[in-house]
Formats: structure tokens, C-alpha cells, sequence
């Protein structure tokens, strides 16, 4: 079957502040403002068919494509989600709870904040970075999500993602990638997180936060993308 490619959008940067033995205060504040941002988002609903009460900037990023031109709209999932990577010895979380813990954790890394739309059983790929040579910290390189109903009519969603991982300085060529395979069901507009480990790296793992929001008409896509965009926004506007 082949992937439906879309544009993900990363409000807040593809990639988090990287943590190091001894951060200066300024950049360890930096990144903790940037994860904190990512959970506010998280926490603030959002209505599909209500157009967000705050201005976006003229610039502001159009929503994902929901369908390839020309054809009628499909309905499918709008898919909110943030990846980190943090010590696979701290990969057990639980939300609300431990989002102050992460927030503040110099080891837990922001990986990056796609949001994509992806119809029922059609895989939705969406690319970021594609390095090459020394690479000093592992990277986010793509996502995949494929939305299924189960036979009790309830939501699964499979998620696929790829981590280019750390090289020696003299690398050459593109950096080896592990794929992590996240399998949830969480229910509609629920903010949920699971963690995996990285194949071959049983030190680190990866956390998703997603919230899924079902999408019946073009109009609701845009509305729910315009609201996060505008909470993000707002919430930059707010820590500066």
C-alpha cells in the first residue's frame, strides 16, 4: 500500500535543546520554556468546530493537506503528537503526574511536534530531517500513522517512527536509523503517552504524547489545526 506523504508541522522546532553534563542556566531554562509549552498544548481542548478566539500570524502554516486533489473529502483522525527521548530508566510516565518531572529533566530531549491528518487504513508518512555525515545527537527522521477501527468500533492507531542515531565524527553518508513502533488506543480528544525503547540502544527510549481528534469535514481540519497553532503561539508569546 502506498503512503499518503504530508507535511508536518513543527510550531515549536523539530529539535529540543540538546542536554549536556553541565547546561549553562540559560539553555537548560530554554529548553524546560519549550517542553513546557508542548504540555500546555496538550492540556488545553480544542473543539473541531469552533475556529480558535486568537489571532494567528499572517505567516502562520496552513493545515496538512487532507486529500490529494481532485477528490472528495475522506474523514479520518487529526493526529497531535510529541516525541522525546529520554533514559529508557525513566520511560515510565504517567499523565498528568510526571509532566512537571519531565518538563524539568535535563535528559528528557524534545524530539519534535508533527501534527498530520491520516485516513482510516492508509498509512500517512511524514518526513523531517535526512542527515547526512557526523551527527552528534539522535534526530527525528520520520513518522508514520495509520488509524484503524477496531470490530467494536473503537480507535487504534499504529505509529511508526524513525531516529537517525549519533555517529563518530568522521561518518560518512547517512547515519544507521531505528524504527520504533508505537501501538495505541486511545479515545477521542484523550491525551494519551507510551513509551518504547529504541531497537539496539536499550539505554534510551522514546515517548509519545498523542491526542487524536476524529475529523468528519474539511472545515473541522482546519478548525482544530488553526487552535493548536494558536495555542502554541500564544503560549510562545506568553514565555518570552
Amino acid at each position: 500500500m502506498a503512503f499518503r506523504i504530508v507535511i508536518a508541522i513543527t510550531a515549536l522546532g523539530v529539535a529540543g535543546c540538546a542536554a549536556e553534563p553541565a547546561p549553562r542556566l540559560a539553555e537548560s531554562r530554554s529548553a524546560e520554556l519549550v517542553k513546557a509549552q508542548v504540555f500546555q498544548a496538550f492540556a488545553e481542548p480544542c473543539s473541531v468546530d469552533l475556529p480558535p478566539n486568537f489571532e494567528l500570524p499572517p505567516d502562520a502554516p496552513e493545515p496538512p493537506p487532507a486529500v490529494s486533489p481532485p477528490g472528495p473529502f475522506t474523514p479520518g483522525i487529526f493526529l497531535e503528537t510529541a516525541l522525546f527521548l529520554l533514559p529508557s530508566a525513566k520511560a515510565s510516565i504517567a499523565l498528568p503526574a510526571s509532566g512537571e518531572r519531565l518538563i524539568r529533566d535535563p535528559e528528557v530531549r524534545l524530539l519534535g511536534t508533527p501534527q498530520l491528518f491520516a485516513q482510516f487504513d492508509v498509512p500517512s508518512r511524514a518526513a523531517f530531517e535526512d542527515d547526512t555525515g557526523p551527527l552528534a545527537e539522535a534526530t527525528l527522521h520520520d513518522i508514520v500513522a495509520t488509524p484503524r477501527q477496531t470490530a467494536d468500533a473503537r480507535l487504534a492507531i499504529e505509529l511508526d517512527t524513525g531516529v537517525f542515531l549519533p555517529t563518530s565524527s568522521t561518518a560518512t553518508g547517512k547515519p544507521p536509523e531505528a524504527r520504533v513502533h508505537f501501538v495505541a488506543a486511545p479515545r477521542v480528544g484523550q491525551s494519551v503517552a507510551s513509551t518504547e525503547q529504541i531497537p539496539g540502544r536499550p539505554q534510551q527510549s522514546l515517548l509519545l504524547l498523542m491526542t487524536p481528534h476524529a475529523i468528519e469535514r474539511e472545515a473541522q481540519l482546519r478548525a482544530i489545526f488553526q487552535c493548536k497553532m494558536a495555542q502554541r503561539q500564544r503560549a510562545s508569546t506568553s514565555t518570552r
